[in-house]
C-alpha cells in the first residue's frame, strides 16, 4: 500500500505547473523536481537475520521466515547493502 501511495505521489509531483501572467501574454513553465519513492515514504524493509537478505514487507518470503529471524528496517536501500545485506531475488527491493 505504501508503494502505491508513493508511486501516485511521485507521478503527481512530475506534473508541470504552468502559470500565466494576464497583464501580458507571457507564459512561464515551471518544472518541479520529481520526488523519489524513497524520499516520500521512507520504505520499510524486513531483514532475514538468518540469510542476510532484505525484503519488502509484502514479499511472500517474509511469511515463510521464522519470527526470530525477522528484523524491521526503515531507511535507505543502499545503506542496507553497505551493511552487507543482499536484496531478495523474489521481490527485488
Amino acid at each position: 500500500m505504501k508503494r502505491i501511495s508513493a508511486l501516485i505521489f511521485a507521478v503527481i509531483s512530475m506534473i508541470l505547473f504552468v502559470s500565466c501572467d494576464s497583464s501580458n501574454d507571457n507564459r512561464s513553465v515551471v518544472y518541479t523536481e520529481p520526488a523519489t519513492v524513497d524520499e516520500t515514504v521512507g520504505i520499510d524493509y524486513i531483514i532475514n537475520l538468518n540469510t542476510g537478505k532484505f525484503h519488502y514487507p509484502d514479499c511472500p518470503s517474509v511469511d515463510l521466515m521464522a519470527e526470530h529471524n525477522k528484523k524491521e528496517y526503515a531507511g535507505d536501500r543502499d545503506d542496507l547493502i553497505l551493511q552487507g545485506y543482499e536484496p531478495c531475488k523474489r521481490c527485488d527491493p
